[in-house]
């Protein structure tokens, strides 16, 4: 019995091994890592001039106060709280694109840099990725 414990534990630090890449592959991100396009904060801009600029101004969502709120937290924590109450009048009436089309621009805004690629509206991702400055410890 002794060595069939010991296959088994030998088969599950195996397995164990294998697993690192994978679980590397997925690591979390930050902001500062430029996980969004200039194009998709465009797009955003547009969708807040058009929509969420009738209630709001950028200045509520830049500096030290999205600093303060959303410092630490996650992009899905972000893209969750828009989907959810935005528009007032219609919450949730946007498409998944316009919403993060609309994350976009709000890290934009706080001048987080830009990549190659849009950000996905996959909640699952945007789950990894955390909302940091430039410079600010991981």
């Amino acid at each position: 019995m002794g060595t069939v414990i010991r296959a088994g534990m030998m088969y599950l630090l195996v397995l164990a091994g294998m697993a690192v890449p994978a679980a590397a592959q997925s690591s979390p991100r930050s902001t500062v890592d430029g996980v969004y396009s200039a194009a998709q904060a465009d797009r955003g801009e547009e969708v807040f001039v058009g929509v969420c600029g009738n209630c709001h101004s950028t200045t509520e969502f830049k500096g030290d106060d999205f600093d303060l709120a959303w410092s630490g937290r996650t992009l899905r924590d972000l893209f969750r709280l828009i989907r959810n109450t935005m528009p007032n009048d219609d919450p949730g009436g946007l498409s998944p694109q316009q919403y993060i089309d609309v994350v976009a621009y709000l890290l934009a805004l706080n001048e987080l840099p830009t990549g190659e690629e849009d950000l996905a509206d996959d909640e699952s991702l945007l789950r990894r990725i955390r909302i940091e400055k430039p410079g600010s410890a991981r």
